[in-house]
């Protein structure tokens, strides 16, 4: 893909709107046009962090995804459920049909004896346990290297309930006055001072917007007596922006990173350094949990986020 191409359509593809009238809210939007709605999937994580040291984490709220997780944290039934995890359970089994295996070549008599379940059955128990110490080792080895073993990035998933869930997605856009879309997966990370939210959209989401839609993808809300602090000292806003193409092996994703540094425009690029109204490029190769960095670069004068206030 031309990369010209590619920064075309997702330039200002990120609206940050806020209006006179809820002065104490942001809203989040993403334009949907051709170039999304055909892509395998699109990722977007974006943070808030407040430069007052007065204020924390509790000073705001990012939602509708705060309440989810604080749902789920509390045992509640809700429109996310946490994602069990596979892979260890994968492994065990794995090592399990391996001795099962020997005792076919070398006690083939014996494969279905007392002795070969138990041994069967240690083995997939002792590979449950084994995988989360080779997770670790492996994310540890490579976590330099271009080409990684990442760890698991999404710890939630959307629960389907059928026809109750097309009504509550009508009664939503009602509330909010426009198109919304929940993402498939999700991660909601609480710091001290800041709050990460990562998202997931697949393309079964994406298509179901008509070109030309702003989908709202997320709304800060600040506690209205602490506006004044905000406003005074200001904040960082942060996002990475992600299209996943696929390919015949594996997918080819296209990552844009860019903040709102007090209202100023810009990234940090791969040595530190403030780069104002530029933006961090990277093209990343992955199948699975593998990932492997092809190239990355600084994007001169280029606006990932647009700002509107109403």
């Amino acid at each position: 893909m031309n990369n010209n191409s590619l920064f075309d359509h997702i330039k200002e593809i990120i609206l940050f709107k806020t209006t006179k009238k809820d002065p104490n809210s942001i809203k989040l939007n993403f334009k949907v046009n051709n170039f999304i709605s055909q892509a395998k999937a699109v990722e977007i994580t974006f943070f808030l962090y407040p430069y007052s040291p007065n204020l924390d984490n509790t000073s705001f709220s990012i939602l509708p995804y705060e309440e989810y997780v604080r749902d789920i944290e509390k045992g509640r039934r809700s429109t996310f459920e946490k994602i069990k995890p596979f892979a260890d359970k994968l492994f065990g089994i794995l090592l399990g049909l391996l001795i099962a295996g020997l005792f076919q070549v070398v006690k083939p008599q014996e494969l279905y004896s007392l002795q070969s379940m138990v041994a069967v059955l240690g083995a997939y128990t002792l590979g449950k346990e084994m995988w989360s110490d080779l997770d670790d080792f492996l994310i540890d080895l490579t976590k330099k290297w271009r080409f990684r073993w990442r760890d698991s990035q999404y710890l939630y998933t959307k629960e389907d309930f059928g026809s109750v869930q097309r009504f509550w997605k009508m009664a939503r856009e009602k509330r909010n006055g426009q198109a919304s879309a929940l993402p498939n997966y999700l991660d909601f990370i609480t710091h001290s001072n800041a709050k990460t939210v990562e998202l997931y959209f697949d393309n079964t989401t994406l298509s179901n917007h008509k070109i030309g839609t702003e989908v709202q993808f997320g709304n800060i809300k600040f506690d209205e007596n602490k506006i004044k602090e905000l406003e005074k000292y200001d904040y960082m806003l942060g996002f990475k922006f992600s299209i996943s193409k696929r390919k015949l092996i594996g997918d080819v994703s296209y990552e844009i990173f860019q903040v709102l540094d007090a209202n100023n425009l810009g990234t940090v690029d791969q040595t530190g350094n403030w780069q104002k109204n530029k933006a961090l490029y990277r093209k990343v190769w992955s199948f699975g949990r593998f990932k492997y960095y092809l190239n990355s670069e600084t994007l001169l004068d280029f606006k990932l986020i647009k700002s509107i206030t109403n």
